[in-house]
């Protein structure tokens, strides 16, 4: 799920849940009460759990990069150190919005 990222789609998510899982989501959706208790705004809580996937990725990434710098900057290979602390600063400004 991690990998496809923003480009997800709610039923992608589900049918990557272990069938005991997705018997439960969809016996809660079948039922608007019950859904309306459980789910009072699922529009929502699936948006920010797709931030919240998202931002744990960006973090990955960020993490990624520093050690992609401190080997760059060993082999004196300044133009990888330049692309990669732009693309740093690029995920850590999309990452503070």
């Amino acid at each position: 799920i991690r990998e496809l990222g923003s480009m997800l789609h709610p039923a992608d998510v589900v049918d990557e849940l272990p069938e005991d899982s997705r018997a439960r989501i969809a016996r809660a959706l079948s039922d608007d009460e019950r859904r309306s208790e459980l789910y009072p705004e699922p529009e929502r809580m699936l948006a920010e759990c797709f931030a919240r996937l998202r931002g744990r990725r960006a973090d990955e990434r960020l993490r990624s990069l520093g050690d992609e710098i401190r080997a760059a900057e060993s082999r004196g290979d300044t133009a990888a150190v330049e692309a990669l602390l732009a693309e740093k600063q690029r995920l850590s400004t999309e990452r503070a919005r």
